[in-house]
């Protein structure tokens, strides 16, 4: 009989006892909460009169709001916006998308071809190689003589340069066949140095050309001869973000542009087309405000690029809860300490490979956005917007990103001011 009176005793006391471990593990958190917010203002304040600073510090588990500060307003992101481009083509294009370089021919006979037809999708891995693999599948079919011309097909482009980029000189043709176009001479309009390593490639292979280069689509019922395909977008992803890769975002951009339904006589890949496809994602897909998004490149090479720290924590903090894309997206970002634009930053033993993010640079532009794994492991995701600096860009970096950063992680004297 006893053991029936002293059960319910027992129950009723351990419920008591594991109520009061609750609350104090409750308040103990919160109170963690508040120093460590308290810690993060400390080091806004100290440099708020030099730097527009905005920030969003998120708890993954909880989605409790940390820290914010100008979170809602706009900031120029610089390579940031490489997260958009990312999340935005794994969900239009798809994680398997290649982009594809075809060689065509007319007129194909027993051992010559009357034209030769490159088309062009933009394709970040298009290299030497893969076009001497192109010229090489033309010999193997017997090709001995071009009697014509060769064209560059580039009609899937727009010639208009991007607005408001550092390095805008003018050259309208930066991404109209690829980007190894750009590892040319300045001098020559990019696909002109496509097609001269194309008819050196002919030369090497022992096919006669006499002809001239040209621009022009190819005809209906061109032979096709070969096709280069590039590397999975899953793997450009990891190029894009462990490199802050600009070819490969730019490519990714334009080329979601042509998703978009077609205008007649209108380029399908265009700086235009591309911002389209990804404002639209952005409201459909991640249902944020488009005000809190202003995209017109895919690197983030634009000063007319605007995001707020708050749309940038929202990406983050889906990114983080989807199994398919959002791990793609999250597996593309450097590690700090070990690989990628953070190998060389917060590589104290007690930050190396806590932090996991996005790094961006303008002339008075440094930005910081990922995920920070604390020594208690607790994940935050954060927008860390440094603007309108003059001077050094690294003091801040490591005075206020990298500070706060080992904030968030639990070291606070690894940056001390």
């Amino acid at each position: 009989m006893m053991r029936w009176i002293y059960a319910p005793v027992i129950t009723i006391l351990a419920l008591t006892v594991s109520g009061i471990e609750a609350k104090i593990t409750l308040e103990t958190r919160k109170a963690k909460r508040l120093e460590l917010k308290g810690a993060i203002e400390k080091v806004v304040r100290s440099y708020e009169e030099r730097v527009h600073i905005g920030i969003e510090v998120v708890d993954l588990k909880t989605g409790e709001v940390i820290y914010r500060r100008n979170s809602q307003q706009l900031f120029i992101p610089a390579g940031v916006a490489q997260l958009f481009t990312g999340a935005a083509a794994l969900e239009i294009l798809g994680g398997g998308y290649r982009f594809s370089t075809d060689l065509l021919a007319t007129g194909l006979e027993e051992q010559q071809c009357q034209d030769l037809y490159l088309v062009g999708s933009g394709d970040p891995d298009l290299n030497q190689l893969a076009l001497q693999l192109l010229v090489t599948s033309l010999k193997e079919k017997g090709v001995q003589q071009v009697l014509g011309n060769l064209y560059l097909d580039l009609s899937l482009f727009d010639s208009t340069p991007l607005p408001g980029a550092e390095w805008d000189d003018g050259d309208s043709a930066r991404l109209v066949v690829a980007p190894l176009a750009m590892r040319g001479e300045k001098s020559v309009e990019p696909h002109q140095v496509v097609a001269n390593y194309l008819v050196r490639q002919l030369e090497q292979c022992g096919i006669k050309f006499e002809g001239k280069i040209a621009l022009a689509s190819p005809p209906e019922g061109a032979t096709a001869i070969a096709q280069h395909l590039s590397r999975p977008l899953s793997q450009l992803l990891l190029q894009m973000g462990k490199e802050s890769d600009s070819y490969v975002a730019d490519c990714l951009f334009k080329r979601m542009g042509a998703s978009l339904p077609s205008s007649a006589n209108r380029p399908l890949h265009s700086w235009a087309r591309g911002s389209q496809a990804v404002r639209n994602w952005i409201l459909h897909s991640l249902y944020i405000s488009q005000e809190g998004v202003v995209l017109m490149d895919g690197a983030g090479e634009s000063r007319y690029n605007l995001i707020s720290p708050h749309a940038t924590v929202e990406l983050l903090q889906k990114a983080a809860s989807r199994l398919g894309s959002g791990s793609e997206l999250v597996a593309s970002l450097s590690v700090a300490g070990i690989d990628g634009t953070l190998q060389e930053r917060m590589q104290h033993p007690s930050l190396k490979g806590r932090i996991r993010a996005k790094s961006g640079a303008l002339q008075g532009v440094s930005v910081l956005a990922g995920y920070a794994e604390s020594l208690d492991r607790r994940t935050y995701a954060f927008a860390i917007f440094l603007n309108n600096f003059i001077g050094n860009r690294e003091q801040y970096r490591v005075a206020i990103e990298e500070e706060i950063c080992s904030l968030l992680v639990g070291t606070p004297t690894v940056y001390k001011n």
